[in-house]
């Protein structure tokens, strides 16, 4: 399996093909606008080299702010030319504290809004179920830690119990289905196969 920095690096060669280079620092493999950066952790030699591993809440918490750039190729379902959202953990955690308890929402949902709230096209599917995952893992994290659970990120009022980013979780499924449980939420009954395909 690869390493979560690892995919990171795909990830960010992927991204620099459809991100417009523009001066200023070179972070976590993108060149930034005006020292901004993604904000998930480097896969860089020098990052590695820096000093401790960082903890999710500390991933979450990095104090970066969002980006809108254009981008200039196609990529998912974006379009060129479209105005893209590079949101932060911070700004997602923020958005999940909101949804109501026994309520869920979803990715596309969540891109949809965060680009609509940030005057862009659309929002980076790859970031963001980066940083999904980072505010998942850093809730958890703060739970361990003997934080209250009323406290914590609701993040499985946005992560499905068969959702891909809920595979990729380090402590497994069973707390995320434990309180989707809790509070009633159902996972979506898979499509059934038509007669053709069965």
């Amino acid at each position: 399996m690869h390493s979560f920095a690892g995919k990171q690096a795909l990830i960010s060669a992927k991204l620099r093909l459809v991100l417009q280079p523009q001066p200023g620092n070179s972070f976590y493999g993108i060149r930034c606008h005006k020292k901004r950066n993604l904000g998930f952790v480097s896969s860089t030699p020098n990052h590695r080299m820096a000093g401790k591993r960082k903890t999710w809440v500390e991933k979450r918490d990095n104090g970066k702010d969002p980006i809108v750039k254009k981008i200039d190729a196609d990529f998912a379902d974006m379009r060129a030319g479209e105005k893209m959202l590079i949101a932060t953990p911070s700004l997602i955690d923020a958005y999940i504290r909101d949804i109501p308890k026994g309520k869920e929402s979803g990715i596309a949902q969540l891109r949809k809004d965060l680009a609509a709230t940030w005057h862009a096209d659309t929002t980076c599917p790859v970031t963001t179920g980066i940083f999904l995952r980072i505010v998942a893992e850093a809730a958890y994290e703060e739970w361990q830690a003997g934080k209250k659970l009323e406290k914590i990120t609701p993040f499985w009022r946005m992560i499905a119990t068969d959702a891909p980013t809920a595979k990729k979780l380090s402590f497994g499924t069973a707390f995320l289905e434990k309180m989707r449980k809790k509070e009633g939420i159902k996972d979506a009954a898979p499509k059934k196969k038509s007669a053709m395909h069965r």
